[in-house]
């Protein structure tokens, strides 16, 4: 028999949020199933491929999103994000899926179904936003690039920054915890107040007395910018153009 894990009082309130979170989010991933007729339509997608992740593995294999009471704290609340970011996307509701599917209808000229539309979605989700920032020609020259030079994740992110100012905004916040984290764990007290990078908050709460690893758990990455980009450097290396 296994041991009973015993939790903290705000382990067990992060808990008690995550489960309250899970089963709304749930019962909108069922209703759009229903509607799509597909499984990890319109928005689901991207919150499954999220919390199938090794660092959080808590999609089930039914495609639903779980809880486990051994989730560490950091665990819980990046789960938590990632639920409340998902329940405030116009397309985790059928009436958003649904003004989704019209407007995809009326910009074919075809009455469509919602799995085609959902398909649209994820689409654009995934990798067709790129075409905001460069023509479609300059992506696939930079896609045949980065198959052609093996680029890693890295180098990708570094290459494409240089085409648009936004794109490398989008790359920095997209890291943003990584650069910080790895700043205020190698780094003096002296550098990192110092340090132009750092936000002037994050100094103060140092200033202030408060723990670093407490503002390290504290730091937010641009979870949507993380995304994006990791589902564009996935879909140029399964396309092998």
């Amino acid at each position: 028999m296994k041991s009973k894990i015993e939790m903290t009082a705000q382990e067990s309130s992060l808990f008690n949020q995550l489960k309250k979170l899970s089963k709304q989010a749930n019962q909108r991933i069922l209703r759009l199933e229903r509607y799509a007729e597909t499984t990890e339509p319109f928005s689901v997608k991207q919150l499954a491929d999220y919390l199938s992740s090794s660092k959080l593995d808590i999609w089930t294999k039914s495609g639903r999103v779980g809880s486990k009471k051994s989730m560490t704290i950091l665990q819980m609340r990046a789960t938590i994000k990632a639920l409340n970011r998902f329940i405030k996307e116009e397309t985790s509701t059928v009436k958003g899926a649904k003004a989704y599917t019209k407007k995809v209808s009326i910009q074919t000229g075809n009455n469509v179904s919602p799995s085609f539309a959902s398909t649209v979605y994820i689409a654009k989700r995934e990798w067709k936003w790129i075409l905001e920032y460069l023509t479609e020609s300059e992506f696939w020259d930079f896609a045949r690039d980065c198959v052609k030079n093996g680029y890693d994740y890295n180098t990708y992110t570094e290459k494409l920054s240089g085409f648009h100012k936004d794109l490398e905004k989008m790359v920095n916040d997209s890291r943003l915890d990584e650069i910080l984290r790895e700043k205020l764990t190698k780094e003096s007290i002296e550098n990192i107040l110092n340090d132009a990078t750092i936000d002037d908050e994050i100094k103060q709460r140092i200033k202030d007395g408060e723990d670093i690893n407490s503002v390290i758990d504290s730091i937010e990455v641009d979870e949507d910018a993380k995304q994006k980009l990791e589902y564009l450097y996935e879909y140029i290396q399964g396309v092998k153009v």
